[in-house]
């Protein structure tokens, strides 16, 4: 959905739709939707606001549902995946009931609903998870080292890792993430939502002795995996209600693509430049169809043809996408300062940002864009398999299914 006046944020991902028509009769007989690009770091961004159906939910949802899933309508500004409009709207009441209306339309019982909505909360849950550093040496040191270490003082000279490396263990000095206290009854709501009866394993699961950072990282990549399911299984009801009953060879179709507008928000990362070279593309696409193609065909059928101007952005989809451009380069996954230090060599089209080692400029089509680098650790997000047996072991189907989608 567009902006409106509760969010002025661009459409959130593309889509293709194939209107199949009969073609005896010319009228409508089906459609069928596929859906690409969905941004689904609006989820977790702390500077945008989030997707409107978790508004709607939280608008339009009973008590019951709001105490289900631990949430306080008066009390919004302290959940961190509502983005930067952590408050309910009219407008959103209103959708709701549209967004009820539409999955009435799928077929979607009462108590499917339920489920799905509970999926929505604790999918917001995740982002309430607080996280707190522990030093794994701890773990590893004699009982007789810690008391002579336990003066703070000392202590906090030598940790983190100073200690490791003494005892010939590196990695011990890099400070681990547990749960904080007051976060294990998050995990627990968020365990009863997505009715995961182990409650100790989700949270071992998601926590797995990484660093703060990827712990962070790795719950938002859950949050965000769950959205993009949920999303992608709707679509596909959306094409099964649509679906012929029976296929005829007398028929016809016209596609029509639907892409994101070109994206500029106040951190841009690597789902800003996915959507802006799809812009980009579809912008090539535009003037070879209506310049460049026209221009052709006149000149083989000894027509006249006026010369018309317009700036060729096809060097920036070269840099993008030629051998040794920014996509080969980020999928070798280098460290971000390498990252920026390995791309093809400054042109007019793109630059390195002065004392920002990990930013960049594209001169963009439709304006001049700074992307500040996140995507290493993009390449090594993925949901660990541990996850994905927990997810397994829910007693929804939903959920189950969700799980054993690959990615």
């Amino acid at each position: 959905r567009r902006g409106d006046e509760s969010n002025d944020d661009s459409s959130r991902f593309g889509r293709v739709v194939e209107l199949i028509f009969d073609s005896k009769t010319k009228g409508l007989r089906s459609a069928r939707f596929q859906c690409f690009d969905l941004d689904s770091t609006c989820l977790t961004s702390s500077i945008r606001d989030t997707f409107h159906v978790y508004y709607y939910a939280l608008a339009g949802g009973s008590d019951e549902f709001l105490k289900r899933i631990g949430i306080d309508k008066s009390s919004l500004s302290s959940h961190v995946y509502l983005g930067l409009r952590r408050e309910v709207v009219p407008d959103d009441i209103a959708g709701y009931a549209r967004l009820q209306s539409a999955l009435d339309v799928l077929g979607l019982s009462e108590n499917e609903k339920k489920r799905l909505f509970s999926l929505l909360g604790a999918i917001l849950r995740f982002g309430d998870i607080k996280l707190k550093e522990r030093l794994a040496e701890r773990e590893w040191l004699p009982d007789e080292l810690v008391l002579k270490l336990s003066n703070r003082k000392v202590e906090s000279i030598l940790f983190p890792g100073f200690v490791g490396l003494l005892l010939g263990q590196p990695s011990m000095g890099v400070p681990s993430a547990g749960v904080a206290k007051e976060s294990h009854d998050v995990i627990e709501c968020i365990a009863n939502l997505l009715e995961i009866e182990d409650v100790a394993r989700l949270e071992e699961a998601i926590v797995r002795r990484g660093s703060l950072g990827e712990t962070r990282n790795l719950i938002d990549t859950i949050a965000e995996e769950l959205h993009c399911q949920i999303f992608n299984w709707l679509v596909g009801l959306c094409n099964d209600v649509l679906r012929e009953d029976s296929v005829s060879e007398d028929r016809s179709s016209v596609l029509v693509v639907d892409v994101k507008e070109a994206e500029v928000v106040a951190i841009n990362g690597f789902e800003q430049l996915c959507s802006n070279l799809i812009s980009e593309s579809f912008q090539r696409l535009f003037w070879q169809r209506l310049i460049l193609y026209e221009e052709d065909l006149y000149r083989s059928e000894g027509i006249e043809w006026n010369d018309v101007e317009f700036d060729d952005n096809q060097p920036v989809l070269d840099l993008f996408l030629n051998p040794g451009g920014f996509i080969d380069v980020i999928n070798e996954g280098s460290a971000d300062k390498l990252l920026v230090e390995s791309f093809p060599s400054e042109t007019e089209h793109w630059y390195p940002v002065q004392d920002f080692p990990s930013r960049f400029g594209v001169v963009h089509f439709a304006g001049e864009v700074i992307y500040a680098t996140n995507w290493p650790e993009k390449n090594r997000n993925r949901i660990p398999e541990a996850v994905v047996s927990v997810l397994e072991s829910s007693s929804c189907l939903i959920v189950q299914r969700l799980a054993k989608v690959d990615d």
